[in-house]
């Protein structure tokens, strides 16, 4: 699930950002929801449980995170990449907090889809037109899932909980600000404290 932030600030009815509350704090919550139980009905010697989180990790952009709601100012674009560098705190932390699930990271890259809506105007002739390069230059929805599948059971994975991959199923580096545990303890604080206000 998610969203692209629109030029103008929308909120929820908690006064979440929009784009942060679906295409973040939603999956954080989930997260937090499934990780005591999941897996807990398999056999002894099962293969490990797998939190797969699709948010575009890998970027060099950091979060405002004393600005994590994009309050003041709204800009669309630190907006947006506030949930991209949650999403990917949210699996570095995952890994490191929860060491019976392996959580991964996966970055699709760009596809044809509805996601540039808000941003451009569901159905404007520039998000036609948008929709229509990028569905002749990148990959369809169809051609990712078919490289992105046999990576969701590779054995070979299993030790590298907290691993980010691109569109093409290979290992790419996390964003270098994410490397810093302080700076990703104020990120993983920041989301919480928003889930904590929506309660």
């Amino acid at each position: 699930q998610g969203i692209f932030a629109g030029r103008q600030r929308k909120v929820n009815e908690d006064g979440i950002e929009l784009d942060m509350a679906i295409s973040h704090l939603s999956r954080a919550v989930m997260v937090h929801a499934m990780v005591p139980t999941i897996g807990s009905g398999r056999p002894d010697g099962a293969p490990a449980p797998r939190i797969f989180v699709m948010g575009f990790p890998g970027g060099t952009r950091a979060a405002t995170v004393d600005n994590f709601n994009a309050e003041r100012p709204y800009v669309w674009e630190q907006a947006h990449a506030n949930t991209v560098v949650g999403n990917e705190a949210l699996v570095l932390d995952g890994a490191e907090r929860y060491p019976h699930v392996r959580f991964y990271g996966l970055n699709p890259g760009i596809m044809k889809s509805n996601i540039m809506g808000g941003l451009l105007g569901e159905g404007s002739p520039f998000h036609v037109a948008q929709q229509s390069v990028i569905g002749l230059i990148f990959p369809s929805v169809e051609r990712y899932a078919a490289k992105i599948l046999p990576l969701l059971f590779a054995p070979e994975i299993d030790g590298r909980s907290g691993a980010m991959f691109d569109r093409n199923a290979n290992p790419i580096f996390s964003n270098p600000y994410l490397t810093d545990r302080a700076y990703r303890t104020r990120v993983i604080e920041a989301s919480e404290a928003l889930i904590g206000h929506a309660r």
